[in-house]
């Protein structure tokens, strides 16, 4: 009766060491990765939180997600890199996105008020060349001429509309 005991409970330590592991990496790691973490969090100029902390067991590397303490709406993805064990985070691409799609719908705003919803799909390609690809769901067929007004008031804000797709409905 002790042996089942003693052997139920060496596997059931064995089965929580293992979860944890997939989950944390030891513990010594995964504490040394938070620390990490937060330094290059502190690199930025403004004030960041690292919200969540894990471990890829698949691949052997830490990753998490972060925010601006002054905008948690503007949550980003931040990782070690599996083949060089650096630190990398989109920052800068989650920022980029959150003001393209802001300048995007307020350029259609402007130029196709009576257009379909959904919001514009806006992805952004390239965050260095702020290279966008662009799809506008519409009520009706868009004119060259507002194609093309559309794509310089894009470009005016300092975007580059690699590729800008308008979809239409006609009238349905």
């Amino acid at each position: 009766m002790i042996k089942r005991w003693v052997l139920g409970s060496a596997l059931l330590v064995l089965i929580f060491s293992f979860v944890m592991y997939a989950n944390m990496g030891l513990p010594w790691e995964y504490l040394k990765a938070k620390e990490n973490f937060n330094q290059h969090l502190s690199s930025y100029e403004i004030e960041m939180v690292l919200d969540e902390l894990g471990y890829d067991f698949l691949h052997g590397g830490y990753h998490g997600k972060a925010h601006p303490k002054n905008n948690p709406d503007l949550q980003f993805y931040i990782g070690q890199n599996s083949r060089t064990n650096q630190i990398e985070d989109e920052y800068a691409y989650q920022r980029l996105r959150k003001r393209a799609n802001r300048e995007v719908k307020m350029i259609l705003d402007k130029y196709l008020p009576n257009r379909i919803l959904p919001e514009p799909e806006v992805e952004v390609v390239n965050v260095d060349t702020h290279a966008l690809e662009i799809n506008v769901e519409t009520r009706n067929v868009v004119d060259g001429q507002t194609k093309a007004k559309i794509k310089q008031a894009i470009i005016e804000k300092g975007f580059k509309p690699e590729q800008l797709m308008f979809g239409s409905n006609d009238g349905i």
